[in-house]
C-alpha cells in the first residue's frame, strides 16, 4: 500500500507535461504548421515550468485556435472515457486502478483548474489566446461547464469505490478503497502545492496584436542559450520576420550567454509613453508597448 501512495504522485508529475504539451505538438503538426522548439519534461527534480512547444506557421486564427486549444479537449475526453471505464471495475489491483483514476481524471482535472487560476490572474497563456478568438464570455463559460463536468466525474469515482471490495471477498488481503483514497488524496495535495508555480510558454503580442515575441531555449536542457523569435501577425498567415535574437552578454572575463537557466517571468504589463517632442513634425508623441520582465541566473 505504501508503494502504491507514493508511487502514483511521482508518475503523475513526469507525465503531466508531456501529454499536455505532445498534443499542442501533434495538432500543430496536424494543422501544418511547423516546430520550432519542444520541451517535454522536467531536467531536474522540482521544476514545474520549464516544458513548452514553440510552432510557427498557422495559416489561419482556427488553425492557432485548434493548436492552442487541444489539450482541454484532450481532458474532457480523458475525463469521460476516465469514468466510464472505472466505473465498471474492470480491476482490483489498487496500483492499476490509483494510476487510471490519475492519468484520465485528476491529471486533465488538475491541468483545467490550473490553467483557469492562470487565466483569472491575468497571465497571457493558452486560455488567453483562445479568448481572443472566441471571445472571453464563451471562454469562461466552456471553462466553467469543464470544470463542473470534471467535479462530477472524480465524485462519481470515488462513489463508485466507496467500500470496494466487500467485506465478505477474502480474496484481497489489503482493502482497495482505503489504498485507492489514500493514494487520491496524496495527488490531490501535490497538485494544489505545485499548481501555482505552473506557467506557460513565454510569448507576448503588441497591444494592436499585429507583432509577437516568444521566448526559447536553444537547448533541451533547462539552462541553456535563450533566444527571441519576432513573429508578423498582420496577415492571415503568421511570418517569423526575425527567427532568432540572441540573449545573454560575453565579456572577456566571463560567458553570460550561455548555461543560463530561466528563474522567472513577470505578468505582462501595458506600457504607454505620453510626451512632448523637442523637433520633428508632431509634437505630441505617444507609444504603446507590452512589457514583460524576465529573470535568469548563470549556471
Amino acid at each position: 500500500m505504501v508503494a502504491c501512495v507514493s508511487t502514483i504522485p511521482v508518475l503523475w508529475y513526469f507525465v503531466y507535461a508531456p501529454i499536455h504539451e505532445l498534443s499542442h505538438l501533434l495538432a500543430a503538426y496536424l494543422v501544418g504548421a511547423w516546430i520550432l522548439d519542444v520541451k517535454l519534461i522536467p531536467s531536474r527534480l522540482g521544476e514545474t515550468a520549464v516544458a513548452w512547444i514553440g510552432a510557427e506557421g498557422f495559416t489561419s486564427e482556427w488553425t492557432r485556435l485548434i493548436m492552442t486549444a487541444s489539450p482541454y479537449v484532450l481532458d474532457l475526453v480523458s475525463i469521460a472515457a476516465g469514468m466510464y471505464i472505472l466505473q465498471r471495475k474492470l480491476s482490483r489491483n489498487a496500483f492499476r486502478i490509483g494510476f487510471l483514476f490519475m492519468v484520465l481524471c485528476l491529471r486533465p482535472a488538475f491541468d483545467l483548474v490550473c490553467e483557469t487560476m492562470s487565466y483569472a490572474s491575468g497571465f497571457r497563456g493558452d486560455l488567453y489566446h483562445i479568448a481572443l478568438s472566441i471571445g472571453d464570455p464563451a471562454t469562461w463559460a466552456l471553462l466553467t461547464l469543464s470544470l463542473v463536468f470534471s467535479a462530477y466525474a472524480i465524485v462519481i469515482v470515488l462513489e463508485r469505490f466507496k467500500g470496494f471490495p466487500p467485506a465478505d471477498d477474502h480474496r484481497i488481503q489489503t482493502p482497495l478503497a482505503p489504498t485507492f483514497m489514500k493514494s487520491t488524496a496524496l495527488l490531490l495535495l501535490t497538485a494544489l502545492t505545485i499548481a501555482p508555480l505552473h506557467a506557460q510558454t513565454t510569448s507576448i503580442d503588441s497591444p494592436d496584436r499585429h507583432f509577437g515575441i516568444s521566448l526559447h531555449n536553444g537547448n533541451s536542457a533547462a539552462a541553456g542559450s535563450w533566444f527571441l523569435t519576432v513573429c508578423d501577425k498582420r496577415s492571415d498567415r503568421q511570418t517569423v520576420i526575425i527567427p532568432r535574437i540572441a540573449l545573454g552578454l560575453s565579456r572577456s572575463d566571463e560567458d553570460f550567454s550561455k548555461d543560463l537557466r530561466l528563474v522567472s517571468t513577470t505578468a505582462p504589463k501595458t506600457i504607454t509613453e505620453d510626451y512632448t517632442a523637442l523637433h520633428g513634425k508632431r509634437s505630441h508623441c505617444t507609444n504603446a508597448a507590452t512589457q514583460i520582465v524576465a529573470t535568469f541566473e548563470n549556471s
